[in-house]
């Protein structure tokens, strides 16, 4: 399953970056990291870090774009006595509102990997959301963002924007 969402989101990254090769003002590189937050009892939270590629379309109100992200745990949650890790891929329609300080939303499509040291994996793909809160710095925005995973996963990320 973790093959099969790295490979969806590098081929459409690919077709993205190709198709926008003339224009690379626009393409944005960022780094993202924050708690998967899972609603169950007794859960202490893998950390993810994560890297975003994307394509802004600048218009009167702000940007639209296309962005593709990737995240992986860099610190194992726990259930129990059980160790979790679990990693992300999905690819998203997003809004920024302009200005310094911007809000953005995203829409798009996630799947997920879940690996338990004892009691083995599970993963699901399905519609995700987002809305956060940015600062722009001209070369360099800071996001405060929450992201729908699943049903019962949530990602509250800080990250940098190129």
């Amino acid at each position: 399953m973790q093959k099969k969402m790295v490979l969806t989101v590098i081929g459409l990254l690919v077709l993205l970056l190709a198709a926008n090769s003339a224009m690379a003002a626009g393409i944005t590189f960022g780094a993202k990291s924050g708690p998967m937050q899972l609603d169950t009892d007794g859960v202490e939270d893998p950390i993810n870090a994560g890297v975003a590629v994307g394509y802004e379309f600048g218009i009167v109100l702000g940007d639209i774009g296309l962005e593709g992200e990737f995240t992986t745990t860099v610190k194992e949650g726990e259930i129990g006595i059980q160790r979790l890790k679990l990693d992300t891929a999905g690819a998203y329609v997003t809004y920024r509102s302009p200005g310094f300080i911007y809000l953005k939303g995203r829409a798009g499509y996630v799947g997920w990997d879940a690996d338990f040291n004892q009691n083995g994996t599970d993963d699901d793909t399905g519609a995700s959301y987002g809305a956060g809160l940015g600062f722009n710095l001209k070369i360099v925005k800071f996001e405060l963002e929450y992201t729908k995973i699943d049903d019962d996963i949530d990602f509250i990320s800080l990250g940098i924007q190129f």
